[in-house]
């Protein structure tokens, strides 16, 4: 317990009825939507939507010694919903810290899914 390494970016995970946010801040916006989905202004809320990365219709391979042939690659935002009032689905990405990996990432999705990836800090 005392010899625990820090976290890369000082983040602290939160459980919360079974569920594991990454982040105090991911967690303090899940309570946040969880109260606008309740107040009937967002529907179809759900956690950690994947999306498989891909380039011209093709899935994105990450080869590594384990996997020579290559493992698929994804990216998992923070959350998905529908918003009533726009009627529009929404994707966000909870960020204290935004890195490159994680620009790209977002910018491989945007482009093969033709969505917006909502960046909350």
């Amino acid at each position: 317990m005392g010899n625990e390494k820090p976290r890369k970016y000082r983040n602290k995970k939160v459980t919360f009825a079974g569920i594991t946010f990454d982040s105090q801040r991911e967690f303090a916006r899940w309570k946040e939507l969880k109260l606008l989905e309740k107040a009937g202004e967002i529907a179809e809320l759900e956690l950690q939507p994947k999306f498989w990365l891909t380039c011209g219709g093709r899935p994105v391979l990450i080869r590594s010694k384990g996997y020579p042939k290559g493992r698929k690659s994804s990216f998992r935002a923070d959350f998905r919903y529908y918003d009533k009032r726009t009627h529009e689905r929404i994707v966000e990405d909870v960020k204290g810290y935004d890195t490159y990996r994680s620009r790209f990432r977002r910018a491989v999705v945007e482009a093969e899914y033709g969505i917006e990836i909502k960046i909350v800090r």
